[in-house]
């Protein structure tokens, strides 16, 4: 018994070695081969969309725009593109390991499992057309802030199948593209700087508006902050009146995701000169 299992186990590795060095370099060619192909087709890739995107010229369009939108078309092209590496790298192996193997021939036989897969796959194909809607009408971009179904976040990636959004706590949120029926874009073509500032009651609107203005002029012509701003954030309106306080709103115009830093600038800045000329907040 013992002289079988040893005879058994002798002929078993001699098999297997055999196999390996058979077909074993050719598998290690093959993987090496796929990545390699995979990586040249991503940097062409990227290089083409560079050059097509650079001459796309849109109305309201910056070079943050474009960049958003080579990084969106970049994303989907290199998924497409690590697909078909991985699929045929998959099937030539699969060919060392069953020699003669026919996939048109094996599928047309799995005929009613590829009918169970498909309407299994009904919502992946939902995801996958929604997705090509969603990318072809520009209607976010990697690098976006959106809101979707009340999640804000910015958009880190965007697939066919998903749309993964990163919130201000560093949470990954992903959405399946086709359950996504309204977005809210902060940032496409411009953002908005829009704070509200409490004044106490008895205060010369007068004056806080001429020096709210003059810090927005201030800052729209700074060389730091030009680039950022658009239109000079300025006094827009009255919005509540109570007993203890005015509530003011100014607004400006800036360029798509720098409301945010612009809008704290013009904080700081309000605080200190209505300070300077004894103003006070409610």
């Amino acid at each position: 018994m013992e002289e079988f299992t040893k005879t058994f186990y002798e002929r078993s590795l001699g098999q297997i070695g055999t196999w390996i060095s058979e077909h074993g370099i050719d598998i290690v060619f093959l993987i090496i081969f796929g990545f390699a192909i995979y990586y040249i087709g991503r940097i062409i890739i990227n290089y083409l969309l560079k050059i097509l995107i650079s001459g796309v010229n849109r109305p309201g369009w910056t070079k943050v725009d474009k960049k958003k939108r080579q990084d969106t078309l970049s994303s989907l092209a290199i998924t497409v593109w690590r697909l078909i590496v991985v699929t045929s790298v998959g099937i030539q192996i699969a060919r060392e390991f069953v020699p003669g193997l026919n996939f048109s021939t094996l599928v047309a036989s799995l005929g009613i499992f590829s009918v169970v897969i498909s309407l299994g796959a009904q919502s992946l194909v939902k995801d996958f057309l929604s997705g090509l809607f969603i990318i072809s009408e520009n209607q976010y971009r990697v690098g976006d802030i959106i809101e979707i179904n009340g999640y804000t976040g910015a958009v880190t990636y965007m697939g066919t199948r998903t749309t993964i959004l990163r919130d201000a706590e560093g949470n990954a949120h992903y959405f399946p593209n086709g359950i996504i029926t309204h977005v809210i874009n902060k940032t496409m073509n411009y953002s908005i700087a829009r704070i509200k500032i409490n004044v106490a009651s008895g205060t010369d609107i007068d004056k806080a508006t001429k020096i709210i203005n003059q810090i927005g002029q201030r800052l729209a012509k700074h060389k730091k902050w030009e680039k950022r701003i658009i239109e000079a954030p300025h006094f827009d309106s009255i919005s509540s009146i109570s007993a203890g306080s005015i509530e003011m709103i100014i607004v400006g115009k800036t360029n798509p995701s720098d409301q945010w830093v612009v809008s704290s600038k013009l904080r700081q800045m309000i605080i200190q000169e209505f300070d300077k000329n004894n103003i006070s907040l409610a």
